[in-house]
């Protein structure tokens, strides 16, 4: 008896659909063997990461990796899948070689893979205090040498020359407040979100600026680190100065990080519940002012340090890390 067509083609469909279930892909299954995977490397990534698996019955108690080299192997257990360089690599094209232990003792034959690595050059802005000055010797901002943040910023300068647009990012910096300063505010160029800034400092004497909790984040002169400390604006600078201005410092975002200054350290520093209340804000989260600002923050920093925290503290941080926020403590 014949088949008629349309009941074949039905047949067919009903055959790949069980197949595509069950997990039997017969057309993208690997044979077995030993693989190195492709491991997502960015043209200016210098420690790339190579990942490897076994695909087939076949258990495997070990792992065997040469880098550079052929020969030089270094073993790993079975379930360590992965290997990075320990040191940044400078530009060229790097193997890595890869063998695996049977159950047998047996090692397999050798598979690999290259990665080739691209760099900028590093870029070193003109502001006043970024380089070295031999004359007074200022020793410059060497702890962005140190770093690594010019080869950073040669990345990020060629991804905009070669048509990448950066996105800015809202950085919270939960501190003594803010000043004023031309080198986060300069005309067009303002890298400080000051009208969406609030101080939680309840206690009138610690504020020093004669009124409780409201919206004026603006730094009082003392911080609790010494008199006229200005601590919220030096960190505010760190991160968010305007880069390449020839003026001051230059801040690590090359000027795309804006900061949003909350205030919860005054003249006596701050309490848990200040702090706590001004990292909620700082998330668009529940706060006693009932305030949000128009852009919440996607990085929390705050350079502080305490005695240890408490479950409003604690709860407080879940909250804002469940959101995706970073959050950064000294």
């Amino acid at each position: 008896m014949k088949t008629p067509a349309r009941i074949l083609i039905v047949l067919l469909m009903a055959l790949t659909l069980v197949l595509t279930f069950s997990g039997c892909n017969l057309v993208l299954s690997r044979a077995p063997g030993l693989y190195v995977l492709e491991n997502g490397l960015g043209e200016f990534e210098s420690r790339p990461t190579w990942f490897w698996e076994v695909y087939g019955p076949d258990l495997v108690q070990a792992f065997r990796y040469s880098f550079g080299s052929e020969g030089d192997w270094t073993e790993v257990d079975g379930e360590i899948r992965r290997f990075r360089p320990v040191n940044p690599l400078g530009a060229g094209t790097y193997t890595l070689y890869l063998q695996a232990k049977s159950i047998s003792g047996l090692w397999s034959r050798t598979v690999s893979k290259t990665a080739t690595v691209a760099t900028s050059e590093p870029f070193r802005p003109n502001d006043l205090y970024f380089n070295v000055d031999e004359d007074t010797d200022w020793p410059g901002q060497w702890a962005l040498e140190v770093m690594g943040i010019p080869a950073l910023w040669g990345h990020l300068k060629h991804l905009e020359e070669t048509g990448t647009t950066r996105q800015e990012v809202v950085v919270a910096v939960v501190d003594t407040g803010y000043t004023e300063h031309p080198d986060l505010q300069d005309g067009p160029l303002d890298n400080l979100l000051e009208e969406n800034g609030y101080d939680f400092i309840e206690d009138i004497v610690s504020a020093a600026d004669d009124d409780g909790i409201d919206d004026d984040a603006l730094d009082a002169g003392d911080g609790g680190f010494g008199e006229n400390s200005w601590h919220g604006t030096a960190v505010a600078g760190a991160i968010a100065a305007l880069t390449n201005n020839g003026v001051g410092i230059a801040g690590i975002g090359l000027s795309k990080l804006k900061v949003l200054p909350v205030r919860a350290l005054g003249y006596e520093g701050g309490t848990t519940e200040e702090i706590a209340n001004a990292i909620r804000y700082a998330a668009g989260l529940a706060n006693p002012a009932g305030e949000y600002p128009s852009k919440t923050a996607k990085i929390i920093n705050l350079s502080l340090g305490g005695g240890g925290a408490d479950t409003y503290f604690e709860e407080t941080l879940a909250a804002v890390t469940a959101k995706g926020i970073i959050v950064v403590a000294s």
